[in-house]
């Protein structure tokens, strides 16, 4: 990974053969084909069989990613109340960066309201809608909820950005979600326990 992104590897980038990076590391062949296992899952890398085959830098694909974090999230136990407190945060923060940038009001009205990926999206940012799609698909409960209280700000949102009143659009994003309680729950208080 780190020969990827140091060299700023395109993909399709032949990346060499599988008995090279055995020797290369010094590893036994089943630790390596496990290790290319979990990079082919994220699409880091492919492996190619074959004749010309080997090892290639793969194509970056949001939806493993995202697919990563929720299996992460869940063994951390990350609520989804807690995802929408970071998306309280975060949302603001995408709509203000997407003021003044040419968007497709039109699309934007029609998505469900708190899609600010979609936002961010076409205003050309990539890690803050990437980490907004994470929350939204781990909370998508509250995400719902949240949204269904929520078209009149949406609207605003949608037009300060337009406008390019990257203030307006901060506080619009800011009334989309309700207040996040003042109270730790039980779970995160356990959680704080555990790693201190």
């Amino acid at each position: 990974m780190r020969d990827i992104r140091l060299r700023d590897l395109a993909a399709g980038t032949y990346l060499g053969s599988e008995p090279e990076w055995i020797a290369r590391f010094g590893i036994a062949r089943p630790a390596f084909r496990e290790a290319i296992r979990l990079l082919e899952r994220d699409r880091i890398v492919a492996m190619r069989p074959g004749r010309g085959g080997g090892l290639y830098v793969g194509k970056p694909d949001p939806a493993a990613t995202v697919a990563s974090a929720l299996r992460h999230f869940e063994r951390m136990g990350i609520t989804g109340a807690e995802t929408i407190e970071v998306a309280r945060a975060l949302c603001p923060e995408i709509a203000a960066r997407a003021a003044g940038t040419p968007l497709d009001r039109q699309r934007l009205r029609q998505v469900t309201p708190l899609a600010l990926d979609e936002v961010g999206n076409q205003a050309g940012l990539t890690i803050l809608p990437l980490l907004l799609q994470i929350l939204r698909a781990y909370g998508a409960r509250q995400f719902r909820t949240a949204a269904a209280k929520s078209s009149a700000s949406w609207t605003a949102l949608i037009d300060a950005i337009a406008h390019a009143d990257g203030v307006g659009a901060y506080r619009a994003a800011l009334t989309l979600f309700p207040a996040a309680s003042a109270a730790p729950s039980a779970r995160r208080k356990r959680r704080r326990e555990t790693y201190a």
